[in-house]
């Protein structure tokens, strides 16, 4: 029988609560919280494209936040490169985080397609119950098509998705 309550909620701030977890000290206080308020911790995993999650970063920065609301292009290949690199490095994290915890993977192009039977699964590993209407409401996600990005980094992206996929 599913619980009717969330107990814990976590964040959406990815980069943060990866660098977090990636220290070892804190692999206590996880395990604290779920002593403490004798709850199971599961984590969601989202899996984006990485040419839109490394877009997100590259567009977080504040002077290029207004530049994309003017509808311009971002084009900025040193930019990009520096938030690819960083983006590797959470990758890397999360690969030993994957094998640490309770986590669901969830796919952002599954959940954007087929979002009730994404959701369904989540409310199930989560034990929650997760009505019709609940399904009902999902929405899309909207995805950033203004970003100008080198046939080289996209290369570079594509080949370190496919290496850490694999492993």
């Amino acid at each position: 029988r599913y619980d009717n309550l969330l107990k814990i909620v976590g964040d959406k701030h990815g980069p943060e609560t990866t660098q977090f977890l990636g220290h070892s000290e804190h692999e206590l206080t996880v395990s604290d919280i779920a002593k403490h308020l004798n709850v199971t911790v599961r984590f969601l995993h989202v899996i984006r494209d990485p040419l839109d999650n490394i877009a997100t970063m590259a567009v977080r920065e504040n002077a290029n936040r207004k530049f994309i609301k003017q509808g311009r292009v971002l084009d900025n290949a040193y930019l990009l490169r520096q938030k690819m690199l960083y983006y590797f490095y959470l990758s890397s994290i999360n690969s030993k985080l994957l094998t640490r915890y309770d986590v669901m993977n969830i796919y952002n192009e599954d959940l954007i397609s087929h979002p009730k039977p994404v959701l369904s699964r989540l409310c199930h590993f989560l034990h929650l119950s997760c009505s019709a209407k609940f399904l009902s409401d999902c929405s899309s996600i909207v995805f950033r098509n203004n970003i100008r990005w080198t046939e080289r980094l996209k290369d570079v992206i594509e080949m370190y998705w496919h290496t850490t996929q694999h492993q």
